[in-house]
C-alpha cells in the first residue's frame, strides 16, 4: 500500500486544515479499509508523530515546505511504531513515495533513524511529559492533578444506552468482550460496532451515547416540570434522556444551526419508535447569545453550551492542534450570554443545567461563578455524579478509557 495517498490527505487535514475529517469526508474519499485506518490513526497521533520529527528531524521540519514530505514521514512513524510493520516494507514505501515527491535527497537522512528506532513506549512517556510544558496543557493539569493527558489522545471509547435491561443482557452474552459500567444503568462499553447494535439501533432500542453524557440523568432534580427547554438540543442525546425521564412535559428544543436541526429530528424519531413519545415537541432554529427564545416559561432548562471540547479530543483531535487559553476566554463570553437568556425564560423554583464538554473552570465553574454574581435570584445546588468530583459550584467528570469528560452545574431559580 503506497504512503502517497494517505500522506497527501495527512498533509491537508493536519498541516494546512487542521481539521479531522468527519464520517461524511471519510466516505467521500473512497479509501479502502487500510488505507482509512492509516489515515485515521496517523491523524489521530498528529500531535505524538510531529513531536518526533520536531525532536529527531528539526532541521527538516523548520521547512513548512516540506509538509508533504514529513506527512510521509508521519506515515512511516505509524507503521513502525504503532503497527510494527517490518522495515524493509516501510523503508520501501518511504523511498517510493519520496521520489514521487522529488525528495529522495531526504531518504538516507532519515533511513538510519528508522533502522534504530526503539519501542512506542520509550517515546510516548517523553512526548506526554513535554506536552504537559504547553500553557493548555499545563493549565489543566494544575486544575485537575488527578487528569491523565494520555486520555486525551486515546481511541474514543463507543458507549452504548440501553432502553431495555433484557437486549442489553442478550448483547453481553453474545458479545463476552463488551463491559457494563457498574454505576450507569443499562450502560455498556461495546468492543465495536456490529449487525447487532445495528439492528438494534434502528429500532430505537439502543442510543450511541458516552458515559459521562448520559451521567446528566443522575444530575436531574426531583421535580415534575411542565414545560422543559434544551437550548443546544442537537443531536438529541442529552434531549432524549430528558423526555425519558419527564414524558408529559411540553419540550422546546432548539439550535443555531438548520442541517443540525435536522440529525435532532431523525435522532428522536429512532428513539421513541418503540416507547411513548411527549405530546408536544417543538424544534427550532434559535440563537440564545442573541436574544431569548419568545415562548412560555419554563421549568427546566438544559444549556450544553458550546465550548472548546477539552474533555471530548479523542473524539475530536483537531481540538488539541486548535485551542487556546485565548479560546476558552471568547467561549466563556459567549457562554454567560446564553445562561443570562436561558435565565430570563426561567420560572421562579425552576432549575438552569449548566453543561459542557470542556474541562476547563474557564468555560466551567468561573462562568456560573459569573453568573451567579449577576443573578443574585439564583443558587448553585450540589449535585452528585458517580463519575465525577465535585468542583466549587458543580460535578467534573474527567476523561478515561471509558468516557469522556464533562461538567455539569445545577442552578435554582429562587
Amino acid at each position: 500500500m503506497s504512503f502517497f495517498k494517505t500522506a497527501s490527505l495527512v498533509n491537508q487535514y493536519f498541516f494546512k486544515k487542521k481539521h479531522f475529517p468527519d464520517l461524511n469526508e471519510l466516505h467521500s474519499l473512497n479509501l479502502s479499509k487500510p488505507e482509512k485506518r492509516q489515515l485515521l490513526t496517523t491523524i489521530r497521533n498528529a500531535l505524538f508523530f510531529e513531536w518526533v520529527l520536531k525532536t529527531y528531524f528539526y532541521q527538516f521540519y523548520k521547512k513548512k515546505s516540506l509538509s508533504f514530505g514529513l506527512s510521509v514521514l508521519m506515515i512511516a512513524l505509524q507503521e513502525t511504531l504503532l503497527h510494527k510493520s517490518p522495515l524493509f516494507h516501510v523503508s520501501k514505501e518511504l523511498k517510493q513515495t519520496l521520489g514521487q515527491l522529488k525528495l529522495s535527497w531526504l531518504y538516507p537522512l532519515v533511513l538510519p533513524f528508522f533502522k534504530e528506532i526503539r519501542e512506542f513506549d520509550f517515546y510516548w512517556p517523553l512526548f506526554l511529559e513535554e506536552i504537559s510544558k504547553e500553557p493548555l496543557i499545563a493549565d489543566l493539569l494544575t486544575e485537575h492533578p488527578g487528569l491523565n493527558i494520555s486520555f486525551l489522545f486515546r481511541h474514543p471509547p463507543f458507549g452504548v444506552r440501553f432502553e431495555h435491561i433484557d437486549d442489553l443482557e442478550l448483547f453481553l452474552t453474545n458479545n463476552p468482550t463488551s463491559k457494563k459500567i457498574p454505576s450507569i444503568s443499562n450502560f455498556l462499553i461495546a468492543a465495536q460496532s456490529s449487525t447487532e447494535l445495528t439492528a438494534l439501533f434502528n429500532e430505537g432500542k439502543v442510543s450511541y451515547q458516552d458515559a459521562a453524557a448520559f451521567s446528566l440523568y443522575q444530575a436531574l432534580p426531583n421535580i415534575a416540570p411542565k414545560v422543559i427547554y434544551d437550548c443546544c438540543a442537537a443531536p438529541g442525546g442529552k434531549s432524549t434522556i430528558l423526555m425519558k425521564k419527564w414524558p408529559e412535559a411540553s419540550f422546546y428544543l432548539t439550535d443555531i444551526k438548520p442541517s443540525r436541526l435536522e440529525s435532532l429530528k431523525e435522532n428522536i424519531d429512532r428513539f421513541f419508535k418503540t416507547q411513548k413519545k411527549p405530546s408536544v415537541i417543538q424544534i427550532a432554529e434559535h440563537d440564545w447569545s442573541d436574544e431569548p427564545f419568545k415562548g412560555e416559561k419554563a421549568d427546566l432548562i438544559l444549556v450544553d453550551a458550546p465550548c472548546s471540547g477539552l474533555g471530548v479530543t479523542a473524539r475530536h483531535p483537531d481540538i488539541l492542534w486548535t485551542r487556546n487559553n485565548e479560546n476558552l476566554i471568547k467561549n466563556q463570553h459567549l457562554q454567560s450570554k446564553i445562561l443570562d437568556s436561558a435565565a430570563l425564560l426561567l420560572n421562579a423554583g425552576g432549575y438552569l443545567i449548566y453543561a459542557t464538554c470542556s474541562l476547563s473552570s474557564v468555560e466551567n465553574d468561573k462562568v456560573v461563578e459569573l453568573f451567579l454574581k449577576s443573578h443574585s435570584d439564583f443558587e448553585a445546588i450540589s449535585i452528585s455524579l458517580s463519575l465525577g468530583c465535585a468542583t466549587l459550584y458543580g460535578s467534573q467528570i474527567l476523561p478515561t478509557n471509558e468516557h469522556d469528560g464533562l461538567y455539569f452545574c445545577l442552578l435554582l431559580k429562587k
